[in-house]
Parts: structure tokens; C-alpha cells; sequence
């Protein structure tokens, strides 16, 4: 997904998760699915004689039957939106679900309404950059150590100052 949006499955007890890992597949019962066989909402139904499968920027979902050189459309994938994606809550596996923070998901096509579009055959990037990170790090730990000399001088300042007075009294 290059921009906003997470495509929406079905758990097994019904309930709906939301992805935005798309590595997806078709799943026993024959729709088309996550990694991990969720269908995903919309249900796409993937025929059995389909040979292989294609899905456009715009989230259409095509097919191709035997010799037939032209594919088939097949289904319309959407993506869902949140008003505030950080209030979604982790379930593990690269699945996400809504919460009051997160807010309800809306849901249009992809490159409609300030959504992402659809990349076949591609990998998302870590939003991490490990140099970047590293760097950060250290400059914290230099700061924090900064601050506890700070502190310490200013405990013996305090220190040194009573003395003084105790000294005079």
C-alpha cells in the first residue's frame, strides 16, 4: 500500500482485523486472502481454474483462465482509513484493531478519498532507520549524563553552602 490504508479481514471468529502486510494469496475456501488464509473484505472469490492472478494500482482484481491472454476482472479490493491509525491496537501476526482512539474505519478504493494506491510485487520499507536511530541513542545517553553531572554539582553546591552557614551560626 503506497500511502494511507489497511486492507480489511475476516478473523475466524468473525471479528475484523485490519493489515497493512500484502503478501496475500487464496485462501482454502477460495477467496482472496492474507498470508495467513484471512479472506479479506470485500470477499473476492478467486475461481479454481484462475492461473494467476493480478491486482492494478487502483485495487481492481484481475484473473487469467488457460490460453486466455486477457484477464478477467474479478473483484474491487478496498482500503479502510482511520481518523487516528496510532489508536489501532496491535493483535500480533502484522494485524491491527480499531479502538475508540483509532475511530471507525471508512472505507473507499484505493487512490479515492486520500487513500494509498496498490503496489503488486512489492515490499514496504521500514519506517526505521537504524543509523538514524543509533545516532539518537547516543545523543540521549550524552544528554542524560550532562544532566547528572548538572544535578551533582548543584547537590554539592547545596551541600557546600550549608556547611557554610552552619560554619557562620
Amino acid at each position: 500500500i503506497r500511502g494511507d490504508g489497511f486492507l480489511e479481514a475476516t478473523l475466524a471468529d468473525g471479528r475484523l482485523a485490519y493489515t497493512r502486510a500484502g503478501r496475500l494469496t487464496v485462501n482454502k475456501e477460495g477467496f482472496l486472502a492474507t498470508s495467513d488464509g484471512l479472506a479479506l473484505r470485500p470477499n473476492i472469490s478467486v475461481p479454481a481454474e484462475a492461473k494467476s492472478i493480478g491486482i492494478s494500482s487502483a485495487g481492481l482484481v484481475f484473473a487469467a483462465f488457460g490460453d486466455n491472454r486477457q484477464p478477467e476482472e474479478i473483484g474491487q479490493s478496498e482500503l479502510a482509513r482511520f481518523t487516528n491509525p496510532g489508536g489501532l491496537v496491535p493483535m500480533g501476526e502484522n494485524l491491527y484493531r480499531a479502538s475508540e482512539q483509532s475511530g471507525e474505519a471508512t472505507y473507499a478504493k484505493p487512490g479515492e478519498d486520500g487513500r494509498g494506491t496498490l503496489a503488486q510485487g512489492f515490499l514496504e520499507g521500514s519506517n526505521v532507520n537504524p543509523i538514524d536511530a543509533m545516532v539518537g541513542m547516543i545523543q540521549a545517553a550524552r544528554q542524560f549524563e550532562t544532566q547528572m553531572r548538572l544535578l551533582q554539582t548543584a547537590e554539592s553546591n547545596d551541600r557546600s553552602a550549608g556547611q557554610l552557614l552552619s560554619l557562620q551560626g
